[in-house]
């Protein structure tokens, strides 16, 4: 069974990755010196936490103790970060993109009825692949606009299986 990162373990992974340049930039988002980041992210101060790698911990134990609630987690920090990382741009139509998926299956189940050649089907497999992709990405944007919206949904699941209801 795995487990989750330890403290020493997620310092010295983000003080390998986090130049100084970068702790200037997060201390002045968080409003505290550069010397702060840096001892936060120092593997050998024991005892200063980081609550990135407490917050693993818990994201870990969730994934034990019930892997579909983990697995709605990640969907969840996925959306957070696509959005982070994504410049703002227009929302995609998520019909126009889910109708992509669907031409890219007909082509695909089109190759194999004319029994095209291996290479060909498979390429047409790996379009309705990236045609998903995009409709996963556009989700995963909505989920991080919404956010606590989405956050209370396994909450609600929850409930609606102790009292019976089918979803």
């Amino acid at each position: 069974m795995s487990t989750a990162p330890s403290q020493h373990d997620v310092k010295s992974y983000l003080s390998a990755v986090v130049n100084r340049g970068t702790q200037k930039k997060i201390a002045r988002l968080y409003g505290v010196t550069r010397g702060d980041i840096s001892r936060r992210l120092n593997p050998n101060d024991e005892d200063r936490k980081l609550s990135l790698a407490e917050q693993l911990g818990e994201a870990h134990a969730i994934c034990i103790a019930d892997p579909e609630a983990g697995e709605s987690l990640r969907h969840y920090i996925d959306g957070l970060f696509e959005h982070w990382l994504t410049p703002a741009r227009q929302n995609t139509d998520l019909c126009s993109l889910a109708c992509n998926v669907d031409r890219e299956n007909s082509e695909f189940v089109h190759s194999l009825l004319k029994n095209k050649p291996p290479h060909v089907q498979l390429k047409e497999a790996l379009e309705i692949i990236s045609a998903a992709k995009k409709v996963v990405r556009e989700l995963h944007g909505e989920i991080a606009r919404k956010g606590s919206q989405v956050a209370t949904y396994p909450q609600r699941k929850a409930a609606s299986k102790r009292i019976g209801v089918r979803g």
